[in-house]
């Protein structure tokens, strides 16, 4: 049957995603189809109908009335049916052949019209014609003259003075003064502008140029208008093709003979001279069946002929043909290559020179510049090319032992002294040994020089100096390891530059090959949505009346036209890409990146742009999409999306400083580190199951490796000193030494220490750690902090809000069991880098978005406050960017002393105490971890398969700042750790669970430090992992009571998109933060700021546009740790209240090195 909406038009570009079955096929869908190949590809051809309707006709005329006449009038409506269907689709299909080539003369001439060097060209091109004309016009009249055929003298006088006048040389413009007889729906604006089209007397040949291209592409702009009003038309008239039903076949009678009339009516404003449409009916003969069929018949033949006719009459307005258009440039062309070719052979010999020179200077370059540092790069990669260190360990060591031995010794000659004391305090600096000896010398420098025990003072501290310089030297070569990279890839420069440039000008040269024709796809594309959504926007009125008032409807008219447009989108989707796999599209001379199944998607809108189930408003809702997706700035406008939103741009908020253009993103994925291996980890080659039981028994199985069976007893260091946990080779030398081996027999029960988190299963060449959480939640004793250090203390809390002020807040109860906090911190991943590398994690968060149950917000315009890990996370764990007070205690802490159970995962083989504040605490044999924390697990990620014992640790191929994959027997590092997270999850909710004042909140961190690296590819492996943790933690139902925060401490400071581009540094000062809340806690702060906040705004969609730093992070923190009651302080400058609006850099504490917001008052 007949499609009764729009979409029917789209069939023909359907069948690519989806063939038609055969039921459809014979309904005879594809008849109606107006897809050009389609329309020609299924239905039947003119000749083919034309011999059908006479055959029947014949037929009807032979056949004498008797009792079979029902059925030969149900036959010959059968076929006259499928005839008009057949001869309806062909003419719509004739008319779409003239829609593009008609399109492209109109963009020919309004490309001449834009200066007066186009207009100087075309009339220098189109010169030989004209004076052509000119001469046979002015022969014309010369010969009429000489044989009397031009009346009298002064007749032909006039006639010569006309024909010889420079005017004659623009016909067209002489023509637009007259009357106009081809213009079928004329424009009444054409009317009002008619006067302005006469030629004066005096005018230059460049203004005459500028009114013949105008009036031929006014020419064009008609014929194209009657186009789409009688495509318009056509596509409103509907028939239904010929099925065996009675009552279907005589219902699609009752509207042919409409519909005939319509066909005659269209085929006579191609065919004939007149333009001017007729609204009467056509005389038709009686509605027989026999005058249908040669009416029918009659229309079939001119159907053949209409378009080409059509054509033809436009002919005079088309643009000049290809011998116009490039006479000149192959004139000019053939000019310059017979003056250069002369040119060479007078001077081979200096050519000759001139090349040979040219020949070694490339060699040369390509030796030094191209191959030489590629060589060297792929040689320090594969082959471990040796590098010098500044300083050498051993040496570093030496000196430190020599600088002890020599205090020690000193020391004992002036009493008795502990040895292993006096070589902690050299080893933290302290020589107040010395130093009093030294003081009480040089009271008498002469005589204690000689006699005296000075000089031994001075070259003890000569020999300190040397070991700070040597220590200085060992930082200095840490950093440039660090880089080495770095420095690597900057000799490279010259060859990427080289490589790159000579393969976009040979793409661009070949771009006919390997481009086709969607060199011009994308801005071909933006043009015509733009028209679509004028024409949606100015349906119905000035653009179309004036067609409507010439006959055609205005609704035809607009059905017409937004048919041409889609008619130009199919044409370009032809060259989209529709694999699964992200495909390009050639633009200029380079490419741009598309989804997946690019080219379904795309006929896709444009079946809902055709569909009339879709007023304007929603046609328009489709058109924007496909005009973004279609601009080169794609990436730049994803740049700042988030998870429902993305960054609103206010001249009131921070906006970023510089030119965002996200190079990095045009990268495929692995493009930066292909050249350093597999980024998956080779399983071990036997499987070990291992695990604790109930009793805290390890049980292992190795299958059929029954011996050689060692477990490596890793030492618990939650209650290790400071000085313990140095970085550098002491935390993981001091790991090691403390780890315990011991031969495993499943005969003998093999328990471990209580305290014990973590083992090491070895059988035979293969490992597997296996983690615990131990003690048991249930068995851990009431924490009392110190007096001295207890986070409590009156003098650090201020005015609160207790529960019995919640009764003033006009919302649903707050929930008095305290909340549980989760914060996973990835180290150095910005807020594009982690929608960049981590799309599986992305998608899990969006589905924490549960209002009702909890809600996650994103903090777009999260800034960080220093350069590196550790001014943000003392910012975040302290409320200090630079610690200024002793002894200052994480966060974690707070939550501790609050009675939470605290735990702690690095993957780093480093103490953040220890690293970030560990000069501000007055002894280094406090412990920091034993304070503050319940579990920590640190250990398993020292062990030398991951974390080097030897030489740099923290390079570029091996360890956790690696650009290559981070493994550790047959696993990636970050899902040891995940293990223990779930672990820790499981044992917190099952035996930590209790009512009243039994109930155990917890607090746990975790650091990945899978984004720290130079290339940025390493993170995407974590991807997996931290998806299904939160799917896992959302399927839970923990975050009903439980504050997730996802976030980063600032984006990538290394590599090549930070030292090269604008969007690097800006990424490095925008980290990932995006925080999950339970619905009570959301629906407390929102009633709270409601009745306490100086701005009634939603809190948490306030801040997601707002300035914010980790100082707001801490001070969220702390909120949570008191809960239910709060510091009021606390609460204004945290997450849970809006934050000022329009803060600068300065507002909120981010120093002016490290500020890259745009504001208009900084």
């Amino acid at each position: 049957p007949q499609p009764t909406e729009l979409e029917s038009l789209d069939m023909g570009a359907a069948q690519s995603s989806k063939p038609e079955t055969g039921s459809e096929q014979k309904q005879g869908r594809d008849l109606w189809s107006v897809d050009k190949d389609v329309a020609r590809a299924k239905s039947p051809s003119m000749a083919s109908v034309i011999n059908d309707l006479g055959l029947v006709r014949e037929v009807c005329r032979c056949q004498p009335a008797n009792a079979s006449a029902q059925a030969q009038d149900e036959a010959v409506n059968l076929v006259l049916l499928n005839s008009v269907a057949a001869i309806h689709a062909h003419v719509v299909g004739q008319l779409l052949d003239t829609v593009l080539p008609l399109s492209i003369d109109i963009d020919y001439w309004n490309s001449q019209d834009d200066g007066v060097a186009t207009l100087a060209l075309y009339l220098v091109q189109s010169l030989p014609w004209r004076l052509a004309g000119w001469g046979s016009e002015i022969a014309d009249t010369v010969f009429g003259f000489v044989n009397g055929r031009k009346g009298s003298v002064s007749e032909s006088v006039s006639a010569l003075y006309s024909s010889i006048s420079t005017k004659q040389l623009f016909p067209e413009v002489v023509l637009s003064s007259e009357k106009d007889e081809d213009n079928v729906c004329a424009s009444a604006s054409a009317n009002a502008i008619a006067p302005l089209l006469r030629v004066p007397r005096s005018v230059n040949v460049l203004s005459l140029t500028r009114r013949e291209i105008r009036y031929k592409l006014r020419k064009l702009e008609d014929a194209q208008n009657l186009l789409a009003a009688m495509i318009g038309q056509l596509c409103q008239a509907t028939v239904s093709t010929g099925t065996s039903s009675d009552e279907k076949a005589a219902s699609g009678m009752n509207n042919v003979d409409i519909v005939m009339r319509q066909i005659k009516q269209i085929l006579a404003a191609c065919i004939e001279k007149s333009t001017q449409t007729d609204n009467s009916k056509p005389a038709l003969l009686p509605d027989t069946d026999i005058n249908r069929i040669c009416q029918a018949e009659e229309l079939a033949k001119k159907a053949q002929t209409a378009s080409a006719q059509f054509a033809q009459r436009l002919e005079r307005y088309r643009r000049p043909s290809l011998i116009a258009r490039g006479w000149l440039p192959a004139l000019a062309f053939i000019f310059c290559a017979r003056q250069l070719t002369l040119y060479i052979s007078d001077n081979r010999e200096d050519f000759k020179e001139w090349l040979f020179d040219g020949a070694a200077t490339l060699q040369n370059y390509v030796a030094q510049y191209i191959l030489a540092p590629l060589r060297s790069a792929y040689e320090t990669i594969r082959y471990g090319k040796h590098s010098y260190s500044v300083v050498t360990e051993e040496s570093l060591l030496s000196d430190f032992r020599s600088l002890e031995d020599m205090v020690v010794g000193f020391a004992r000659r002036f009493g008795s002294v502990d040895a292993a004391d006096v070589r902690r305090r050299v080893e933290s600096g302290d020589l107040s040994d010395v130093m009093q000896v030294y003081a009480r010398e040089m009271q008498q420098p002469f005589k204690n020089a000689v006699f005296g025990d000075l000089v031994e003072a001075m070259l003890i501290q000569v020999q300190k100096v040397k070991v700070d310089v040597g220590q200085t030297m060992a930082a200095l070569d840490k950093l440039l390891k660090s880089n080495e990279l770095n420095f690597l890839l900057l000799s490279t420069v010259p060859a990427t530059l080289s490589i790159y440039a000579a393969g976009r000008w040979i793409s661009s040269k070949f771009s006919w090959w390997v481009g086709g024709s969607s060199r011009h796809t994308v801005s071909s594309i933006s043009v015509v949505m733009r028209d679509i959504d004028r024409l949606l926007n100015n349906s119905g009125h000035e653009e179309i009346s004036t067609v409507a008032r010439a006959g055609c409807t205005t609704m035809a008219v607009a059905h017409g036209k937004l048919i041409c447009f889609t008619h130009y989108l199919r044409h370009h989707a032809r060259v989209l890409p529709d694999s699964g796999a992200c495909g390009k599209v050639r633009v200029g001379s380079g490419w741009v990146s598309t989804l997946p199944r690019t080219r379904t998607m795309f006929l896709q809108d444009i079946r809902d742009i055709e569909s009339v189930a879709l007023d304007s408003a929603q046609k328009r809702n489709v058109v924007d999409p496909i005009a973004a997706s279609a601009s080169l700035v794609h990436y730049r406008r994803i740049f700042d999306q988030g998870l429902f939103g993305s960054l609103k741009h206010s001249s009131e908020e921070c906006g970023w400083v510089g030119r965002n253009i996200p190079f990095v993103d045009l990268l495929p994925s692995g493009t930066q580190n292909f050249w350093a291996g597999s980024m998956y980890c080779r399983p071990e080659a036997i499987t070990i199951k291992a695990f604790f039981d109930a009793e805290g028994v390890l049980q292992v199985d190795c299958g059929s490796h029954l011996d050689n069976i060692y477990v490596d007893i890793l030492p618990e260091t939650r209650e290790w000193p400071l000085r313990d946990k140095a970085m550098w080779h002491k935390y993981n030398h001091l790991v090691l030494e403390r780890s315990v081996r011991a031969q495993y027999n499943k005969d003998v029960p093999f328990a471990v220490n209580s305290t014990t988190q973590a083992v090491v299963v070895r059988c035979g060449s293969s490992s597997r750690i296996v983690t615990r959480v131990s003690p048991p939640v249930n068995s851990l004793p009431e924490y009392v902090p110190p007096t001295e250090s207890d986070t409590r203390a009156a003098k650090n809390r201020k005015t609160t809000i207790t529960q019995a002020d919640f009764a003033s807040i006009d919302s649903m109860q707050a929930s008095k069991i305290r909340p549980n906090v989760i914060f996973l911190m990835l180290d150095a991943v910005s807020h594009r880098q982690f929608y960049r590398r981590l799309p599986k994690s992305a998608q899990a968060l969006r589905t924490l978005h549960r209002p009702g149950i909890h809600r996650i917000y994103e903090l777009y315009r999260y800034h960080s406050v220093g350069f590196s890990t550790d001014n943000n996370t003392r910012a975040m764990y302290i409320g200090e960017a630079l610690a200024t007070k002793p002894n200052p205690l994480p966060i974690w802490a707070y939550y501790r002393d609050r009675g939470y159970v605290t735990a702690r995962v690095e993957t780093g083989c480093d103490d953040w105490a220890k690293e970030c504040v560990g000069n501000k605490f007055t002894s280094h044999a406090f412990s920091v971890g034993n304070r503050s924390l319940d579990y920590e697990l640190t250990s398993p990620f020292c062990l030398p398969e991951y974390y080097p014992n030897v030489g740099n640790a923290y390079g570029n191929f091996k360890g956790p700042y690696s650009i290559k994959a981070r493994c550790l027997y047959g696993r990636y590092v970050h899902e040891w750790a995940f293990d223990y997270l779930r672990q820790l999850r499981q044992e917190f909710r099952f035996n930590g669970r209790g009512k009243g004042k039994d109930h155990k909140p917890y607090m746990i961190t975790a650091t990945f430090l899978e984004g720290h690296e130079g290339t940025g590819e390493v993170l995407r492996t974590v991807d997996d992992s931290l998806s299904a943790f939160i799917e896992d933690i959302r399927d839970s139902g923990e975050l009903e009571n439980t504050v997730l925060i996802v976030g980063a401490d600032h984006g990538l400071h290394m590599g090549l998109n930070f030292v090269y581009s604008q969007n690097g540094r800006i990424e490095h000062q925008n980290p990932f933060m995006a925080i999950s809340v339970p619905e009570w806690l959301y629906q407390f702060s929102e009633d709270y700021q409601e009745t306490f906040g100086f701005e009634k705004v939603s809190p948490f969609e306030a801040n997601e546009q707002r300035l914010t730093t980790p100082l707001e992070m801490h001070h969220t923190f702390r909120v949570l740790s008191d809960w239910p009651q709060f510091d009021t302080e606390n609460w204004s400058r945290s997450l849970f209240a809006a934050q000022k609006a329009g803060r600068t850099c300065e507002e909120a504490g981010i120093g002016a090195d490290y500020c890259m917001c745009k504001h208009k008052t900084n």
